[in-house]
């Protein structure tokens, strides 16, 4: 009898830790000058983001906007590459799904039609 093998998973790489310009605490990167980030450096979320992508989406000329369309197109052309496309029996099954709900809908859709119809109809509306 074979013997399954067990293969390791490998163990994700550590990220790397955020460096600070200078020392090893907060305190001493205060004392040597160096500046942090803190929270009020963030800018908040909100209708100001949104303005600034608004005032660089039309700071871009319509002459930019055609440059970048070759760029755009190969970019399209990559990913379209990297698409796992569904195999011959996956696109069928698919489709007949697609196709049996319409049918089942449509039946559905049309005997409620026909039945208002006749309500409507024996009530002189």
């Amino acid at each position: 009898m074979a013997k399954n093998k067990k293969t390791k998973k490998k163990k994700p790489a550590p990220k790397p830790k955020a460096k600070r310009e200078s020392g090893a605490t907060p305190k001493a990167a205060a004392d040597s000058g160096a500046k942090l980030s803190v929270a009020s450096d963030v800018k908040p979320k909100g209708k100001d983001n949104k303005k600034d992508k608004a005032k660089t989406s039309q700071s871009v000329g319509i002459g930019e906007r055609i440059k970048r369309i070759p760029s755009f197109l190969r970019d399209v052309r990559g990913e379209m590459k990297r698409v796992t496309w569904p195999g011959r029996k996956q696109l069928l099954a698919s489709t007949s799904a697609v196709l049996v709900a319409i049918v089942v809908l449509g039946l559905y859709i049309g005997l409620l039609d026909w039945g208002f119809r006749s309500i409507a109809g024996a009530l002189n509306i």
